[in-house]
């Protein structure tokens, strides 16, 4: 309907284009006063034409004032260039403006012409996939944190049920936690999970007519997803039961204020068929065998492990090594959690604490128990060793979570061995001569000591290489004799850890020359049984991309003492056979 004057011959049409450059102004005016006002600008404007403004102009503005890219453009660098402040003042008046603007645009296109709508929204959609890819990524993730609070101020108040429910919510750190792993690394999750369903397929080729892989396959019989193993099915039912029951136990608390001491998701995530304790030790010979070393060798498996595929990693080091192998059981309390641990808390980078991981793993009774049975073990045996009563050397293996239990054991027998100034040079100078540490897919930060009551690292043995060579006794590896770390370079747990790109190279304690990377094809995951390999041939040198590294580089497997000590060939010797850079018979 237009306005009556608008029917004047000459004057009215002039009037109606002063009319359309000051609407929009006046519909502002109308929604500040009221009711009223909106009746008069029904009379001045037409109410028509003011129905289709809030729609109309902003087309109109971008068809006749302006052109869309150079809008678009102003809009994207205007974000991209805006300080950390800006950009959270900025969400804050668009969240306290949000439900009027909300309910007048809903009102406004439901009546509107179609060509209008279309005509906004087409503006619209630009302008933000434009700011999407312009702007500074770090820039958002510095303000995103600021949007939840605002978010719920906006929706929930900040007054009564809904006041605490909001408040609860900011301050779970189990919300922050699973946010911050998803935040940072979804893309990588994404690939872990596909990784660790390749496994059930059991590497077995499209073409193939039984289901069983190629022959001569090098992933072994030590699959933990293999599903026609009864075992393994039990297992991975358990997993999925923990994994719902700790998701379950999540949501149930996401709006109160939980801290990471007051959550025991160890006993949240028990199972009937749970019969066995947590720290659980198991021992694993292999087929016919008999002693030929005097050594001790102990291992402590990672994440979403059950006892059964704990059975499975120690039988495959047994047969490979011909050595008797003591399993330490860490009990996984669901993946989810298990990673949330492994992350420990990341920066908007992705950059993680140490600090935060030894936090997460400190608050899991699971994770503590194996820790200490960990500690206990390997406390006894260097103990033997020490005294030249069982063993020459004492070997200690540890995937994935398992080092971040192995860390802090190491640190407590370094630091606790200071404190005690009749046996302070006795246990530190065994496991200086005697201990070898080798970690597959270690999420740990760094592999560093950390420091005692006093801010200070312990004083150098007397006359040992650590005093002889300046050595940095920051590094946990200047306290023991023989210290490698494996790695897949297609292995998401390693990625936050030992292959973390945001690792400092010189202060990080992972020594470049013993940090060796699977960069084959065919080993990609994370799964000890199946998805990480023992050959010295599939291992290269870290540093390098895969084309660029010489031929010594890429064959760095073979200066490995863990995967020179196959077939009972002892610590001693194999030491010897990795210093020469021996191959075995047949390789080249």
């Amino acid at each position: 309907m237009s306005a009556p004057w608008e029917e004047i011959p000459f004057v009215g049409p002039v009037l109606g284009s002063l009319v359309d450059v000051t609407q929009h102004q006046a519909i502002q005016l109308g929604e500040q006063v009221g009711t009223a006002a909106s009746v008069v600008a029904d009379a001045i404007i037409g109410k028509e034409r003011k129905e289709r403004a809030v729609t109309a102009v902003p087309a109109w503005l971008v068809d006749k004032f302006a052109d869309k890219d150079r809008i678009v453009q102003a809009a994207s660098e205007t974000v991209r260039d805006a300080a950390d402040d800006s950009l959270v003042q900025l969400s804050t008046q668009v969240l306290q403006r949000w439900r009027p603007i909300q309910d007048g645009a809903a009102d406004a296109i439901e009546r509107a012409q179609d060509d209008e709508v279309e005509s906004v929204l087409r503006c619209l959609w630009g302008l933000v996939t434009s700011i999407s890819e312009k702007v500074s990524p770090g820039k958002l993730l510095k303000a995103l944190p600021e949007l939840p609070r605002l978010v719920l101020e906006t929706a929930l108040g900040t007054v009564g049920r809904l006041g605490v429910l909001r408040g609860g919510i900011l301050s779970n750190e189990i919300n922050v936690a699973t946010l911050g792993l998803v935040w940072n690394h979804f893309d990588e999750l994404v690939k872990f999970f596909v990784d660790l369903i390749e496994c059930v397929k059991c590497y077995a080729p499209a073409s193939s007519l039984d289901g069983k892989a190629a022959q001569g396959d090098p992933h072994g019989p030590y699959n933990e997803l293999d599903l026609l193993q009864p075992m393994n099915r039990h297992a991975v039912a358990c997993q999925l039961q923990r994994l719902v029951k700790s998701v379950v136990f999540i949501l149930k608390r996401a709006a109160a204020p939980v801290k990471f001491e007051q959550i025991d998701m160890t006993k949240e995530t028990i199972l009937p068929s749970d019969d066995c304790g947590l720290g659980t030790l198991i021992v694993v010979r292999p087929s016919g065998w008999q002693c030929v070393t005097r050594e001790k060798w102990l291992f402590v498996n990672g994440i979403a492990t059950e006892l059964f595929w704990l059975h499975l990693a120690c039988e495959k080091l047994a047969k490979r090594y011909s050595r008797e192998v003591t399993g330490v059981f860490n009990r996984g309390d669901g993946i989810l959690w298990d990673l949330i641990e492994c992350a420990g808390e990341r920066d908007a980078r992705g950059v993680g604490s140490a600090g935060s991981q030894k936090a997460a793993t400190n608050r899991t009774k699971s994770s503590r128990m194996a820790q200490e049975k960990l500690e206990e073990q390997l406390r006894a045996a260097l103990r033997q060793a020490g005294e030249g009563r069982a063993y020459d050397h004492v070997v200690v293996i540890a995937h994935s979570q398992g080092c971040l239990l192995l860390r802090p054991a190491l640190e407590e027998l370094i630091l606790s061995a200071g404190k005690d100034s009749r046996g302070a040079d006795d246990i530190r100078r065994t496991m200086l001569d005697r201990l070898c540490v080798f970690t597959f897919g270690s999420p740990s930060v760094d592999w560093r000591l950390g420091r005692d009551e006093d801010g200070a690292f312990p004083a150098p043995l007397r006359g040992s290489k650590q005093e002889k060579r300046g050595t940095d006794l920051g590094f946990l590896s200047s306290h023991v004799l023989c210290t490698e770390h494996f790695a897949n370079a297609a292995d998401f747990v390693a990625k936050l850890g030992v292959l973390s790109e945001h690792k400092d190279e010189h202060d990080s304690g992972y020594e470049s020359d013993s940090v060796f990377v699977n960069r084959e094809k065919d080993w990609v995951g994370h799964l000890f049984g199946t998805q990480y390999s023992l050959e010295s041939r599939h291992y290269g040198a870290e540093k390098g991309p895969e084309k660029e590294i010489g031929r010594v580089a890429q064959m760095a497997g073979f200066s490995s003492v863990l995967l020179n000590c196959q077939g009972g060939i002892s610590i001693r010797d194999a030491m010897r056979n990795a210093n020469a850079g021996q191959q075995p018979d047949g390789m080249v």
